[in-house]
């Protein structure tokens, strides 16, 4: 539903809000997400060619993957509830 040119929305549980939460992002913001994703894992250059190649390396020299993945791994199990679809 649209109030003022805003979506809105309810839900039951907290789950439901994030899951639709995510929705809304993704349905509107889907090429920022997968150009964030790919910003930071380092690949780029798979989106918009070999200029980003030197950029890609970098990133992916940094570990900031890695770096994520062992954040996750430490989160609560609520956060992860809420993260995950």
């Amino acid at each position: 539903m649209t109030v003022g040119g805003s979506r809105t929305s309810s839900a039951r549980t907290l789950h439901d809000v994030r899951l639709a939460q995510g929705y809304a992002l993704a349905a509107d913001r889907l090429f920022t997400l997968d150009v964030w994703l790919r910003s930071s894992s380092g690949r780029m250059a798979a989106l918009f060619g070999e200029a980003l190649l030197a950029q890609d390396r970098l990133v992916g020299n940094t570990g900031l993957h890695r770096i994520g993945r062992r954040l996750y791994a430490e989160l609560d199990d609520l956060s992860h509830e809420m993260l995950e679809p």
